[in-house]
């Protein structure tokens, strides 16, 4: 997938989590802390809102325009995640994305929940 195809792919992402019900937003913050006892309502919220801002299309659009992301052979980069802050391997898994490889993930196993959520999403 292009460079386009994917900031396209993770702007409507971005929608898509701005447009969660209050209701579907409080499951999925019910099921992150029973996984991670040590994220609040707060820390989870805040996670949520700095991806969704950044997940504008213009944003992304400015941010990949600083590199050269050229068609390359597609390789597997591992990402191991954290689990000490809700999501905080997320712009990780998106920039390996972004620059057309495929992601290997190791998940935390104290924040797996929102990241299978964002990528279902996705």
């Amino acid at each position: 997938m292009d460079t386009k195809n994917l900031i396209k792919a993770f702007s409507t992402l971005g929608k898509r989590l701005r447009e969660l019900s209050e209701e579907d937003l409080e499951l999925l913050i019910v099921r992150a802390r029973a996984e991670n006892a040590w994220f609040t309502d707060a820390s989870i919220r805040l996670s949520l809102e700095g991806i969704i801002k950044f997940l504008d299309e213009e944003t992304l659009t400015k941010w990949t325009s600083s590199y050269e992301l050229k068609n390359h052979s597609v390789k597997t980069v591992g990402v191991v995640m954290a689990g000490n802050i809700p999501l905080v391997g997320f712009h990780d898994f998106l920039s390996v994305l972004i620059c057309g490889y495929k992601a290997l993930i190791k998940l935390s196993s104290k924040d797996s929940v929102l990241i299978k959520q964002l990528t279902a999403m996705l």
